[in-house]
């Protein structure tokens, strides 16, 4: 009876650990998708980043454009208003 018991033993603990095994090997293959799949998110990132960048970089070049056209336009017009004010005689 004793080695019916240590038959049994060893065949549950056998059992056990070959479904051990089989929710290991399951984990690890799952696990290297989901680094994988991390890896081409950091890689969007990353691009999405750049484009961003770049973006802002554009758009503070149109804005310093923008502010020398406005200014340059100020200037003109304090200069005409000035020309005018001589024409007119106003202070």
């Amino acid at each position: 009876m004793e080695k019916l018991y240590i038959i049994a033993l060893s065949i549950l603990f056998s059992t056990i650990i070959g479904i051990a095994s089989w929710w290991l090997k399951t984990v690890h293959k799952e696990v290297k998708e989901l680094i994988k799949d991390l890896v081409e998110i950091k890689q969007l990132l990353a691009g999405m980043k750049t484009q961003v960048e770049k973006s802002i970089e554009t758009d503070i070049k149109e804005i310093k454009a923008d502010v020398k056209t406005l200014f340059s336009k100020t200037n003109k017009n304090q200069s005409d208003i000035a020309t005018l004010k001589q024409k007119t005689g106003v202070k």
